[in-house]
């Protein structure tokens, strides 16, 4: 008995040659071995250590001290586990994403793949989708659902999700920020130091903005988007946003476009 296998080729015209293989190769970088759960178990740890000694190390919360995480407290725990995640997930998207590109290009697995019918765009975008949905479902996605489920169970009961739901969609864009950033910086430099060392200060720098001008240019700090985490933090505890919430989502979204269409731009004038 012989069997045939048929090769069925991929067409695909313009920018988006070669796109869904890529997007197939940077999907195998994270679900085909085992760097998924590692970096899973990784962050659920960082991201939930904090919540887990309030709720089961010290007896702050025990019913003999006449304090539950039923009600408002969970929200208010919840709250405690957001501003964890939004520092140490953009930390990981910087360490996780600095050799994306500058690597490809070290060590010739660039130059190799654009010999393929692969178009520079398709190199970009698969990498941008391919690793932001990663890092979704492992920096944001699980580690909330962890956090979700130890103070439900604290609490002896399911309280509303969706304002967490709510508040990790807020931080997932601010995420996607820092994602853009470090693709558009690793086809700008050979080297992974300034790939994580302009995001780093780029985030000390939108934190010591509101202090340093914020009483001459107040219209800069409103478009920051270092604002989504705050927002972030109100929505878990169900505050109101402010009037002008918008802003900094909408300049969050322009840069991350921009970012990524310059990624694109100066990837095309790289030479091999």
């Amino acid at each position: 008995m012989s069997s045939e296998i048929t090769l069925l080729p991929v067409v695909e015209h313009g920018w988006r040659s070669g796109f869904r293989n890529m997007l197939r190769k940077e999907n195998s970088t994270w679900w085909g071995t085992r760097k998924w759960w590692v970096q899973t178990l990784i962050w659920v740890f960082i991201s939930n250590s904090v919540i887990a000694f309030i709720l089961w190390g010290i007896p702050l919360f025990d019913h003999s001290a006449n304090t539950t995480v039923a009600g408002s407290g969970a929200y208010e725990l919840i709250r405690v586990f957001i501003q964890m995640e939004s520092f140490f997930a953009t930390f990981g998207v910087m360490v996780l994403a600095q050799g994306l590109v500058v690597n490809e290009k070290k060590f010739g697995t660039a130059a190799w793949m654009l010999s393929n019918p692969v178009s520079r765009s398709s190199f970009i975008y698969s990498k941008l989708i391919g690793h932001g949905w990663a890092i979704f479902i492992i920096l944001v996605t699980i580690p909330s659902l962890f956090a979700y489920l130890q103070v439900a169970l604290k609490a002896g009961s399911f309280f509303n999700p969706l304002p967490l739901i709510y508040a990790t969609g807020v931080i997932s864009l601010f995420l996607l920020l820092f994602l853009a950033l470090a693709l558009m910086l690793g086809t700008l430099f050979n080297s992974t130091g300034p790939v994580i060392g302009i995001p780093i200060a780029f985030l000390i720098a939108m934190s010591l903005l509101p202090q340093i001008l914020g009483g001459y240019l107040p219209w800069l700090i409103s478009i920051l988007p270092s604002r989504l985490t705050e927002f972030a933090l109100l929505i878990v505890t169900k505050q109101l946003l402010p009037a002008d919430w918008h802003i900094p989502v909408i300049s969050t979204l322009v840069l991350a476009v921009s970012f990524t269409i310059a990624a694109v731009l100066r990837f095309a004038k790289e030479e091999f």
